[in-house]
């Protein structure tokens, strides 16, 4: 297991001794020495810009001793682990700067590289405690937190005051007004709990390093309501939820490379809360971003405001009036991309309808312009899976092309990541190892592919991995384990999950029927 590397800072007014502590293996002793000052207050102002793991300190220096840089570090800096070297007068200074709370005191003339390797051996294990605490008592809070908003989300007539007060006391209100900031997730059935996990893991370390530091709850079963130190406005929140987004989703990219379906991660912003009412309707606002997002142009980051324009169902006279519209699209190739890339989706926009609906409209009037309306339905899934307007038009695109005996090109990186991934599927590839071999941004390429493709980059990996995986299956003597590998999903048991959902059958039971055991 390889630890968490120790940062250091080392104070003392005498030259001599910080070079012989320069000289030190801090390398092999699984610590870095980050820092030196020649007094307690030079190292004050380096624990603001560094904030080390350890100080080690002299007792006796001008300016600011250890003693009371030792008082100040217990003030301002709680974690950080104090190490004293002393002289031998020094030992009555020593016992009061142990009595504040420094870790241990080593004698500078008799110093020697063992008791340093031990003391900070000592640290790292006082560490890894307050560290096991405090991660405790986080939980703890935590699961508090999150009951507290389930009931008084499920509690519509909860008094204004008493919802004040109860978020006040759980520590999720600091002040009024304020906004509520909601991390939600969407992702597959069967990828759903491997996220939650990998992300609450990225989750606790993005909050333990921000600076200031912010809090997250869970809220239903995707979303994270995150709690800022401030009440912060639109334009500092999205500065703030930028880095804070994109590293949540290279981190899930990274380390679940194998995942079959699409992750996306995107941020609502309240309006601004006047009351605890406003706070609890700022999650039933946030849940209108689900659906409405479909007609925005996806930000990036992907971080909306406020409430959404309201969508509305499509009536009888809409959908004869789109039906009419597509059953007129017998026309050049041209003017149908003209049509589809322009009339079409201003015509979506200005109604706004219930995604949903829409869809299906779209869906029943191209396939009443296939020959006797007999299309394999399988070819109208990328219009039920479109995320947004566009990639709802180039998937119906795609479709009226293909009927009409066109055919569909690529572009270019399109064309070349579609290559890799085949040439490269037994390796763990992500987004952005892939959108560096194509030379676009990872949020243009994943975009780009859906509306092209009609499938996710992930999705695509899968159906190809899952067809490899059929044909080892059926023509090799590999074992389930050593197929999975060879097709890039290194967890058995997300592979037999996979490949169940996909099949209808357990991998090991598939193979049995294919090998006639």
């Amino acid at each position: 297991m390889n630890q968490q590397l120790l940062n250091v800072i080392v104070v003392d007014d005498e030259l001599p001794l910080r070079q012989e502590l320069r000289s030190f293996p801090w390398g092999k002793w699984g610590a870095a020495l980050i820092g030196e000052a020649e007094n307690g207050a030079e190292a004050l102002q380096l624990c603001r810009d560094y904030v080390p793991d350890v100080v080690v300190t002299d007792i006796t220096m001008p300016l600011m001793d250890g003693i009371e840089l030792t008082r100040e570090l217990r003030r301002q800096f709680p974690q950080v682990q104090v190490i004293l070297l002393t002289c031998h007068s020094d030992f009555g200074y020593a016992r009061e700067a142990l009595r504040l709370g420094a870790l241990e005191y080593l004698v500078k003339v008799t110093l020697e590289e063992e008791e340093m390797e031990q003391a900070l051996h000592k640290a790292r294990e006082a560490i890894e405690r307050e560290r096991a605490h405090r991660k405790n008592e986080s939980e703890a809070r935590r699961r508090e937190q999150a009951k507290l908003l389930a009931r008084l989300l499920k509690d519509k007539q909860t008094p204004d005051d008493k919802i004040v007060a109860a978020l006040s006391a759980a520590g999720l209100l600091r002040e009024l007004p304020t906004r509520v900031v909601l991390l939600k997730v969407e992702a597959s059935e069967e990828d759903i709990a491997f996220v939650g996990q990998e992300l609450q893991l990225a989750l606790d370390q993005a909050a333990s390093q921000a600076a200031p530091a912010f809090s997250w709850v869970p809220v239903g079963g995707t979303d994270y309501l995150l709690a800022f130190g401030e009440a912060l406005p639109p334009a500092q929140l999205r500065l703030r939820l930028d880095p804070l987004i994109g590293d949540l989703t290279q981190t899930i990219g990274d380390n679940l490379p194998f995942l079959g379906g699409e992750v996306r991660l995107y941020a609502v912003v309240s309006e601004s809360v006047a009351s605890g009412t406003d706070f609890i309707k700022a999650f039933d606002h946030a849940k209108m971003w689900e659906e409405a997002r479909f007609y925005e142009r996806e930000p990036h980051p992907p971080v909306f405001v406020g409430r959404p324009v309201p969508l509305t169902p499509l009536g009888k006279a809409q959908a004869a009036e789109l039906d009419e519209l597509l059953r007129g699209l017998r026309l050049q190739a041209e003017a149908l991309q003209t049509y589809m890339r322009d009339t079409f989706p201003r015509w979506c926009l200005k109604h706004r309808f219930q995604p949903g609906e829409l869809k299906k409209a779209v869906a029943a009037g191209i396939s009443l312009q296939s020959a006797a309306g007999s299309a394999d339905q399988g070819a109208y899934a990328p219009l039920e899976q479109a995320e947004t307007l566009n990639e709802l038009t180039a998937a119906a695109l795609r479709l009226l092309e293909t009927q009409s005996g066109g055919r569909h090109r690529y572009r270019k990186e399109v064309r070349d990541a579609k290559l890799y991934i085949e040439q490269h599927l037994e390796e763990p590839i992500t987004l952005h190892s892939l959108a560096e071999q194509v030379s676009l941004s990872p949020h243009y390429l994943s975009r780009l592919f859906r509306e092209e493709v009609g499938e996710s980059v992930n999705e695509y990996m899968t159906r190809l991995r899952i067809e490899k995986a059929i044909d080892m299956l059926q023509n090799t003597n590999l074992k389930v384990y050593e197929v999975a590998e060879k097709v890039g999903i290194p967890s058995y048991r997300y592979f037999s999950t996979m490949f169940r959902e996909r099949t209808g059958l357990a991998p090991t039971d598939f193979k049995k029927q294919a090998t006639g055991e």
